[in-house]
Formats: C-alpha cells, structure tokens, sequence
C-alpha cells in the first residue's frame, strides 16, 4: 500500500514539474494542493509553492513558503542537494523580500548560485534551474 502511493505521489510531482516547466503556475499549485508524500517529496513540492507564487508576482506568499522550507524542509533533502537548494532558496527568497521592501539586502550572487548548481545532482539542477 505503501508503494502505491509513494508512486502516487511521484506521478503528482512529476505533473507539477511538467506544469512549472510550462509556466502554469496555477496548475503547480493546483497539483501540490494537499499533497501528501514522504518527506522528500513534500520538501520539494513546498520549494515548487515558493516559486510558483515568486513567479505570479506573490511575493509575500513566496516569502511564506522559502521561509517554511528553509525552517521545516531543508533537512529533509538528500545531503548532496541541501547546499545547492539552501542557496537557491535564499536567493531567491531574498529577491521576494527585496520586491515587498526595495530596502532588504540581497543574499548571495547569481555567480555564487550558479557555483552551487555547478556541484549539485543533475535531477536537482533540472527541477531548480537557474
């Protein structure tokens, strides 16, 4: 039973990551909407929320959701993705931040980002691309 809906699972990901690729970030939040999956899952899918409310131009929504997965997800990634995504959710939830008050510093450089992405797994370069 278990392995049934771990494949579930995947399948709903994989749909949203289908409908991010495609800009219908409508459709990211509608897939991830009371998504249930293992931990790893639901670390990535609230990374896929952040980002899909970045790119409509929510910006305090995407700060909610870097936010949650900085303080309740993080950990949950695989060792070999933690350094890349913490960065790239630190960037880019610093560019939300920075778009509600123009005063809030920056974090990091694309250069430094892209240093991360350079050692992280192809799979997770794919879903968090640059």
């Amino acid at each position: 039973m278990k392995l049934f809906r771990n494949i579930r699972a995947a399948g709903v990901f994989h749909k949203a990551v289908k409908s991010m690729q495609a800009g219908d970030y409508p459709a990211v939040l509608d897939r991830l909407d009371g998504f249930q999956a293992q931990p790893y899952f639901m670390a990535k899918a609230e990374l896929f929320r952040a980002m899909a409310r970045h790119r409509q131009e929510r910006f305090a929504d995407a700060v909610h959701h870097y936010d949650n997965f900085l303080i309740n997800h993080l950990a949950d990634m695989p060792r070999k993705d933690r350094p890349y995504v913490e960065e790239y959710a630190k960037f880019f939830r610093s560019r939300a931040q920075a778009r509600i008050d123009p005063s809030t510093p920056l974090y990091s450089s694309l250069e430094e980002l892209r240093k991360h992405a350079a050692s992280a797994p192809f799979l997770t370069r794919a879903e968090f691309s640059v």
